[in-house]
């Protein structure tokens, strides 16, 4: 038997969840299952005090992910849980070539940098 580890995504959860508390989550999961329009399971979800969602993707590679039927186009097109979310998404690495792609279907302030959120918090452990 073996175990893989991805520790570039890995790392990103602390400022995941760090994120998810300032943009106002009183409760974090990890990859919990919410379901719209269709099933996802982002990385974090956070609920806020008024029922409201936050979804954090934390993206350190590319793929089939991206794609016109996968995860991430599906959440971009779930207007039933974008109506009740916030989503984010934290880019490193080779994501980063993605961030046009997330920008023109999240937002601008929906993308936040990896390197950037360590600059700005430090070290984060959970």
């Amino acid at each position: 038997m073996s175990v893989e580890v991805n520790v570039s995504h890995s790392e990103m959860f602390p400022y995941a969840i760090r994120l998810a508390r300032d943009i106002g989550a009183k409760q974090v999961f990890i990859e919990a299952t919410i379901i719209g329009k269709s099933r996802h399971v982002p990385d974090i979800l956070g609920i806020k005090e008024d029922g409201k969602y936050v979804l954090v993707e934390c993206e350190w590679s590319t793929g089939q992910k991206f794609g016109p039927s996968g995860p991430k186009q599906q959440l971009a097109d779930d207007e039933m849980l974008r109506a009740v979310s916030d989503i984010h998404f934290i880019i490193g690495g080779p994501a980063k070539g993605i961030r046009k792609w997330l920008v023109t279907r999240f937002g601008e302030n929906a993308i936040h940098d990896i390197a950037e959120m360590k600059r700005n918090y430090g070290h984060l452990t959970i």
